[in-house]
């Protein structure tokens, strides 16, 4: 791959741990921590985030690991990871804060961030998280990465935005993620913004990728693995590590769809 590069260069080598604080009316302020994982040389800039929901566990656990074993030596460029990027969903173990106990999420409750981006400022809960996530990211991404999970019987996929190019495909191709889905070169109409990985692949135009991990509620070590691995694989595939890529040798390729489906596993 071949981004374009950004060097960060106001942060020392090594894990710097911040806060981004939110206003929202309801609430008051929120703290949504974060992490700069700056490498030792200059290189590319990789968004990636979890938690957008209170139960995907899975994703939340491997950045934390990524960041408390970072090592600056191995890495150029940065990393800025948000392992719960909307931390009023964490305790309230569903997918979004006031989500009816038993009933499943809808996209326009007002703490589900899913089709928010790029937010707004003076929105709703959801879209202000977005709004002030959007604007701590520098002005030029390699690419931006999203882990959520799904239910124990279903696959781990990743998807892509389908507006990154060449570039998006191969590192979609490289993750080694086991079932890959390539998304529509046209993005779909959200209410009231795009995902994550639409709107970085259509609207920021580098790759965007959502990775769906198997199972809610509880972190699974294959899940666990499968981010981290991802995570490694995608700063490979950047040039912000230098090692070798890790292969996936079930690799399965889904033709590009029109609606959204779930890949079931045995």
């Amino acid at each position: 791959c071949s981004p374009s590069r950004f060097t960060m260069n106001s942060y020392p080598a090594g894990v710097i741990r911040k806060r981004l604080l939110v206003e929202l009316e309801e609430e008051g302020p929120i703290a949504i921590p974060y992490f700069i994982l700056r490498g030792r040389r200059p290189g590319p800039t990789l968004y990636v985030q979890a938690g957008e929901h209170g139960i995907e566990v899975n994703g939340m656990a491997a950045l934390h690991t990524y960041a408390r074993t970072f090592d600056a030596e191995a890495h150029s460029g940065a990393l800025i990871v948000a392992p719960v990027v909307n931390p009023l969903n964490l305790p309230y173990r569903h997918h979004t804060k006031n989500q009816p106990r038993g009933k499943g999420y809808s996209d326009f409750m007002p703490y589900n961030t899913w089709k928010r981006w790029p937010g707004k400022r003076d929105g709703s809960p959801a879209q202000r998280i977005c709004a002030a996530m959007i604007a701590q990211l520098p002005k030029r991404i390699a690419a931006a990465i999203n882990f959520h999970c799904w239910s124990w019987h279903f696959a781990t996929c990743a998807l892509s935005g389908g507006g990154g190019g060449a570039v998006e495909r191969d590192l979609l191709e490289r993750l080694g993620i086991p079932f890959l889905f390539e998304g529509n070169r046209h993005p779909p109409r959200g209410i009231g913004g795009l995902t994550l990985h639409d709107y970085a692949s259509h609207v920021l135009k580098v790759p965007g990728i959502l990775i769906e991990l198997r199972t809610h509620w509880w972190i699974l070590p294959e899940s666990h693995d499968y981010a981290l691995r991802a995570v490694r694989n995608a700063c490979r595939c950047l040039g912000i590590r230098r090692d070798p890529m890790e292969v996936e040798p079930r690799r399965f390729r889904l033709s590009p769809v029109t609606k959204e489906f779930f890949v079931k596993a045995p």
